[in-house]
C-alpha cells in the first residue's frame, strides 16, 4: 500500500522538540524523507536512514541562510516545508518574570519576535523561491491557540508558569504571513497553510524534563484540562494526522487555512 507521503522531501525545523520529534517521526512512517534543521539532532534521526540533522542556531540569520541554501543545492528540491521552530525558553520571556509587560525589555520582545515570526519567514522565503522555481510546493506554518486568541491572564495568578506577551503577537503574525504567502504565491502552486495545536503542555517525556516549556504542577494541568470541552489536554499523537493532511495531495485545495486542534477549547 502506498504510504501517503512516499518519495516526498520534507525540511522540518525545530524537530528536537516536544511536538517537533513526534511530528518527524509520523512524516517519516508516512514515506518522506525528512531532513531536520536545529540546534538539537532529534531522536528520529538516530535509527532512520531516510532522514538527516543539520545542526544549526536559528539565531545565527547568516548561518541559517547558508543551511538552507546547501539544503537545496543538495536536494535540487524541497516539497514540502514545515516551519516548527520557536526558542520556548527565558530568552523570550517564557516562565519568567522578565516576560510580562511590565518587565519586557527591547532585547527579550525582539528575540521573541525574531524566533516567533523571522524564523519562519526566512525558512519561507528561501525555500519558497526553490518552490516557486519548481512550480509546486507545500508550507506549513505550526501557529498556535494564540494566533486567534490571547491567555486568559486569570490562569497565570499564583504561578510560576508564564506566557509571554511576544508569544501572541508573534503567533498572530504567523497567521498574517500564512495568508500572505497564499495569497502571492498560490497561484504558482505553493499552497500555504497553518497548523495550530491548543494546550499541548510538555509533561509526558520524561527525557524532556529539562525544557524550559516543561508543565509540572498538577493544579495548572487540572485547569487547563477544563478549559477544554473534551477536558483533557492534547499529547502529540493528536497533532500528526492533521499534519498528514496538510502535507498531503488530500489537502490539495485546502488554502491560506489554519486547521485547529485544541479539544474544544476555542468553543468554550
Amino acid at each position: 500500500m502506498l504510504k501517503s507521503l512516499d518519495n516526498k522531501i520534507i525540511l522540518l525545523t525545530g524537530g528536537s522538540g516536544y511536538l517537533g520529534e513526534a511530528m518527524g517521526s509520523h512524516l517519516l512512517d508516512c514515506g518522506a524523507y525528512v531532513i531536520n534543521l536545529g540546534r538539537t539532532k532529534p531522536n528520529f534521526c538516530d535509527n532512520r536512514k531516510s532522514s538527516r540533522h543539520y545542526q544549526v542556531d536559528f539565531y545565527e540569520t547568516r548561518t541559517l541562510e547558508h543551511s538552507l541554501n546547501e539544503i537545496i543545492g543538495e536536494y535540487k528540491k524541497i516539497d514540502i516545508l514545515v516551519n516548527n521552530s520557536f526558542d520556548f525558553s527565558e530568552n523570550t520571556g517564557f516562565n519568567s518574570e522578565k516576560g510580562r509587560v511590565k518587565n519586557i525589555d527591547k532585547e527579550t520582545f525582539l528575540r521573541g519576535i525574531n524566533s516567533g515570526i523571522y524564523w519562519t519567514f526566512q525558512c519561507s522565503q528561501i525555500v519558497g523561491l526553490q518552490m516557486l522555481k519548481q512550480n509546486y510546493g507545500v508550507i506549513i506554518n505550526i501557529a498556535s491557540l494564540y494566533s486567534f486568541l490571547v491567555p486568559d491572564s486569570r490562569m497565570y495568578e499564583h504561578t510560576k508558569i508564564f506566557n509571554p506577551v511576544t508569544y501572541g503577537v508573534s503567533k498572530h503574525g504567523i497567521m498574517g504571513l500564512t495568508k500572505y504567502l497564499a495569497s502571492f504565491w498560490g497561484r504558482q502552486g505553493v499552497r500555504v497553510n497553518a497548523l495550530s495545536p491548543g494546550t499541548f503542555p510538555n509533561n509526558s517525556n520524561p527525557k524532556k524534563k529539562n525544557s524550559p516549556n516543561t508543565v509540572q504542577d498538577d493544579l495548572f494541568m487540572d485547569m487547563l484540562a477544563k478549559k477544554c470541552a473534551l477536558n483533557r489536554v492534547g499529547v502529540p499523537s493528536d497533532l500528526v494526522s492533521a499534519l498528514e493532511f496538510l502535507c498531503s495531495s488530500k489537502s490539495r485545495l485546502l488554502h491560506g487555512e489554519n486547521i485547529v486542534i485544541d479539544g474544544g477549547w476555542s468553543l468554550m
